[in-house]
């Protein structure tokens, strides 16, 4: 009879095991696996009747770094393990328990701490979080007088823990709590056992919160939330809460078991963080620099800023579904080489040419560098449009033909600035004098500057390169006209740019022509002399751009 009654009373423990979220197992000195809940056989299969250090570890032999001499000198350990089989981190607590029969075995409990872990490697300020402790459950008083080889087994389990953790019957009484409980709520166990949740946290808060979840609980699902309690001493902490249903041997529920820990550090870091990333975010997206995040692996675009999809002319969604091998000219092999010397920092300046969704290439500037989120490398890139500098060098390159006449070509055009600036003084003098001037300095432009370009034009040049010269030569011979002058009027408003282009189009010189003389678009060239007719009030008037500024602003004049 007393041999069916241990049996019931161990058949009774093993079922509180089971309800234990977390992996449980027994050993002996040899080995041998004495028992296992359904936690550890859903992670790593069946015992099958293995050694532990077959079953957990595929060894043949007892682990190195096994903590058995420890455990059975009377010690209780409490180190980590990451599982290879299941990729699974694992906080360990190894207790030494007494069996029914006197011998001695090594009780083991399995906290899973993933996902502690990857919070740890995401954020510095994340780091030494609170340890996932032991969820346990520690049974009515009541239940357990009969029960006393079991009760001073549990009672080793509960002890190792630094849980709050207690048991409520259906009438939300307490019949147990352990240390932890009572001392975070500055209370003696006779305060609390045989008292209600309301007494000990308050009509208010028991009604608001807590009865509803118990209520579901005690009807049987497992529940989890988070909120704000006060604490005698601790005063307002932010804690985990988990209501799991106590079902007895007939598989009826007979209370509730409570188990929360104190997260406040992981709250508070958790908002600094939500700060951080909004601050980070509003500074990324609003930048007026293009910026985009790149996938190291494959080159997806992971995120873009206004300026990025302006830039390019994508929105945000189709930009995003791209990869930087889309927009980059160079070869996807050629491309991923970069990556990788960007990805350790062994290069972080490159320059590119990049499609836009118009087709039009750019010249860009690329600085790169490596960021880490989620334990992934990203390049943080940020990307300067150089095209219209590209374009201006390579005309500076294309017009100095040879070294010595762009030299001296440089000198004689310091000679008509200068001469430009006495002529503009002494035009306010007197109109007739000016014209005199104005003829005097294109007679000494014809003998100083002309024969240098026409040695210029003597050396090789390609057909764009002379057409620069005979632009040359033909503002030489109009430096003493008022065209560029009445052009440069302030309150035309032209830019430089729009008076090159002007003076194009005066010349007879098609879109095209000027597009290829100037390295633009030919949408560019269209946008000028749109431009161009709006600041001459030409918009609404049927008359040819040509035909104006050759009548209007005749060179001759």
């Amino acid at each position: 009879m007393n041999n069916q009654k241990l049996y019931q009373n161990y058949k009774y423990f093993l079922s509180i095991l089971n309800t234990i979220p977390h992996g449980i197992y027994i050993v002996n000195e040899e080995h041998d696996i004495q028992y296992t809940n359904a936690v550890i056989e859903n992670n790593f299969g069946p015992v099958s009747g293995r050694k532990c250090y077959h079953y957990f570890h595929e060894r043949k032999e007892a682990c190195p770094w096994c903590k058995n001499a420890e455990v059975f000198s009377g010690k209780s350990v409490r180190w980590e393990w990451y599982s290879k089989k299941n990729n699974t981190y694992y906080d360990l607590y190894d207790s030494p328990i007494t069996n029914p029969d006197g011998t001695t075995s090594k009780f083991e409990i399995f906290i899973d701490i993933t996902r502690q872990k990857c919070a740890e490697n995401q954020s510095e300020e994340k780091r030494e979080q609170l340890n996932v402790t032991l969820r346990s459950i520690r049974q009515a008083e009541r239940e357990y007088k009969q029960r006393e080889k079991v009760l001073r087994l549990y009672e080793q389990i509960i002890s190792a823990t630094n849980e709050h953790m207690a048991f409520l019957d259906q009438n939300y009484v307490y019949q147990a709590a352990n240390k932890v409980y009572l001392q975070a709520h500055q209370k003696r166990s006779e305060d609390i056992i045989g008292h209600s949740v309301a007494d000990l946290l308050g009509e208010e808060l028991f009604q608001l919160v807590v009865k509803e979840k118990l209520d579901r609980c005690l009807a049987g699902e497992e529940i989890h939330y988070q909120e704000w309690f006060s604490f005698p001493e601790l005063g307002k902490r932010y804690m985990e809460v988990v209501y799991y249903p106590f079902f007895d041997l007939n598989n009826e529920i007979k209370g509730v078991i409570v188990s929360s820990h104190d997260c406040t550090v992981q709250k508070q870091n958790e908002e600094l963080l939500r700060k951080s990333e909004i601050r980070y975010h509003q500074m990324f997206e609003t930048n007026a620099a293009v910026k985009l995040i790149i996938d190291t692996v494959d080159g997806r675009i992971v995120e873009t800023n206004e300026a990025a999809r302006n830039f390019y002319g994508y929105d945000a969604e189709t930009l995003t579904s791209m990869r930087i091998m889309d927009i980059n000219t160079l070869s996807e092999e050629q491309i991923q080489q970069e990556m990788a010397l960007a990805e350790t920092a062994q290069r972080i300046f490159y320059n590119f040419r990049h499609r836009l969704a118009s087709g039009e290439i750019r010249d860009v500037e690329v600085y790169s560098g490596p960021l880490q989120y989620h334990e992934k490398t990203l390049l943080y890139s940020i990307i300067h449009d150089v095209t219209d500098r590209k374009h201006a060098e390579q005309a500076v390159q294309e017009l100095v033909a040879g070294k010595m006449a762009a030299e001296v070509i440089k000198e004689k055009n310091i000679e008509v600035e200068e001469a430009n600036i006495a002529l503009r003084v002494l035009l306010r003098q007197n109109k007739d004098i000016v014209e005199d001037l104005q003829q005097n300095i294109l007679a000494q432009l014809e003998k100083a500057v002309i024969p240098y370009i026409n040695l210029l034009r003597s050396h090789t040049l390609d057909d764009k390169g002379k057409e620069y010269l005979d632009i040359i030569t033909e503002h030489v011979h109009t430096v003493g006209s008022s065209f560029i002058k009445k052009l440069s009027n302030p309150d035309l408003r032209l830019t430089k740019k729009e008076i090159l282009v002007a003076d194009m189009v005066r010349q007879g010189k098609n879109t095209q022509e000027i597009a290829d003389l100037f390295n633009l678009q030919i949408r560019t060239v269209e946008v000028y002399r749109t431009k161009i007719r709006k600041k001459l009030r030409l918009n609404n008037k049927n008359i040819s751009l040509t035909q104006y500024l050759s009548t209007t602003f005749n060179s001759g004049e």
